[in-house]
């Protein structure tokens, strides 16, 4: 009986020891919630071993997501069975997976909750526990270890003449860490360590009729084998291949947890001193800080600049997402540079929903004033402003910023404003609480909701968090927001069908 494959999902990507290098600061910790795709067709391979490979997994498709919750132990029902325990994972928040957590190593205690699927309560307890870390673990290690869990249960269940079902499950778990390379998938490109996973089991089952003794049935030796691909952002594995009995690989599982961002960037002399800088950093950054070398800065993801003063300086971009940040830096000699420039007119904007957009000058040069012509008859003075739309379509928005040595003009298109309630679903029937937020948010709806879809993006659109819950749910919502940075963002609650029920801005404030 292949026990373990009912409920160990969760786990495998933990049993590896691994380097890039691997320390306890990158496991979870309570409070994070970490999104994975699984695709339950895949015709991926693990691909070849050795170093500085490339594993490619964007044909992959995804279909099913799963959200795994990473929760205090005392929040679970079954704290007091787990006692060494100081952490829990969940998908479902009905069936847990234990852990304890330490600065030198990463153990499973055990897991508990309806793992057969079949309405009864089942506690597994390891005995001993699992160690799926060393810290720190590094590439070219090789590791092997032995746990065990003996339960009974309601025979009922699987056989109404059974009173109780004993199964026995003991599993000896060898890991190898044979390459190392680069993952990409249709999220970003990791960084990452491969570790081939082979466990040889021994499942002896044990049946009590009623009034009777407990009579051994049987004794099943199998052996599985599972690649996982870790990394230092991916909290559980970044990509894991599971195969089945026979030794095809029958699902691939993905994180959503976007990749450590690689700056680059490239620029463009247009004379006078006058740069283009044009950012080309990799794997979705959402914020971007520039240091011209001059004393001069932006938070532009391509911003323009003008030198005052002829010389080379050392310009950087680091940039940042919620796995990290990254800097990167190249010299900029400068020539014919004006000593007193007009400003260079450049914005950013964010569509605020029900067509309101707000405007977010980016002008180089320290302009004095600023004249905004949003393409409808109005116009602002304001450096940032606001500005309510009220027919849809497109507009061409111009700005011209000035100061003491001359203007500059700039215009983008702002597209697909949408203004009517035919457009967007009344933002009345969803309040989040608290917001400004910190760590968690509450979601609550007028009419309960089945199976329903949070997606959360930042103010660039990009998608930042996409956590689905399971069964009808009764109005309210909580939801864990790991690792967002200090911003605005945009909560959208999506049927089962992914048509859009509601949606809310809200802020971070930590």
């Amino acid at each position: 009986m292949k026990m373990l494959a009912l409920f160990f999902p969760l786990i495998l990507p933990y049993i590896l020891n691994a380097q890039i290098s691997i320390v306890s600061t990158d496991m979870p910790v309570i409070g994070d919630t970490i999104t994975r795709n699984v695709d339950t067709l895949t015709t991926e391979t693990e691909g070849p071993s050795g170093v500085n490979q490339v594993w490619d997994f964007t044909g992959a498709a995804a279909h099913n997501v799963n959200a795994t919750r990473v929760v205090s132990v005392s929040n679970t029902p079954y704290a007091s069975d787990y006692p060494s325990s100081n952490m829990a994972m969940t998908n479902d928040n009905v069936s847990f997976i234990y852990f304890d957590a330490q600065s030198s190593f990463f153990n499973a205690t055990g897991a508990a909750g309806d793992l057969l699927n079949n309405g009864v309560i089942i506690k597994a307890v390891f005995n001993p526990d699992l160690t799926l870390y060393q810290f720190p673990t590094d590439y070219g290690n090789n590791y092997s270890d032995t746990y065990e869990f003996d339960i009974t249960t309601d025979g009922t269940v699987f056989d109404p003449t059974l009173e109780k079902i004993r199964i026995k499950h003991t599993g000896t778990v060898y890991d190898s860490t044979d390459a190392w390379g680069t993952v990409i998938t249709d999220i970003g490109s990791y960084n990452t360590l491969r570790v081939k996973r082979v466990e040889y089991s021994i499942d002896s089952v044990w049946t009590k009729p009623f009034f009777l003794p407990f009579i051994f049935l049987n004794a099943t030796i199998d052996t599985s084998k599972t690649y996982a691909w870790i990394s230092k952002e991916g909290k559980l594995a970044v990509a894991e291949l599971n195969f089945d009995s026979l030794g095809n690989p029958n699902n691939l599982t993905w994180t959503t947890v976007p990749a450590i961002p690689v700056a680059n960037f490239t620029y463009t002399d247009n004379s006078g001193g006058i740069f283009s800088f044009s950012d080309l950093s990799t794997n979705t950054p959402d914020n971007w800080s520039w240091d011209f070398g001059d004393g001069g800065n932006s938070n532009a993801p391509s911003p323009p600049y003008q030198y005052t003063t002829d010389g080379t300086y050392n310009v950087c971009l680091t940039i940042s997402n919620t796995s990290g940040s990254d800097t990167f830096c190249d010299s900029v000699v400068v020539t014919g540079a004006t000593p007193n420039p007009p400003p260079i007119a450049s914005f950013t904007f964010v569509d605020s929903l029900l067509g309101k957009i707000y405007f977010m000058d980016q002008s180089a040069n320290t302009p004095t004033s600023w004249a905004w012509v949003f393409d409808d008859g109005n116009t602002s003075t304001e450096q940032s402003p606001f500005h309510q739309y009220t027919s849809n379509g497109s507009y061409t928005v111009c700005l011209t910023a000035t100061n003491g040595n001359g203007s500059n003009t700039f215009c983008d298109t702002v597209t697909g404003v949408l203004v009517g309630i035919e457009n967007w679903t009344d933002l009345s029937t969803l309040v989040l609480f608290p917001n400004p937020a910190d760590h968690s948010v509450t979601i609550t709806i007028e009419n309960p909701i089945h199976d329903p879809q949070v997606v959360i993006s930042n103010t660039l659109g990009q998608v930042v968090l996409n956590s689905e819950f399971s069964g009808e749910v009764q109005k309210k919502m909580q939801l864990d927001l790991p690792n967002l940075q200090n911003g605005i963002y945009l909560l959208q609650l999506k049927n089962e069908d992914g048509a859009l029920i509601a949606q809310q801005k809200f802020l971070i404030e930590h």
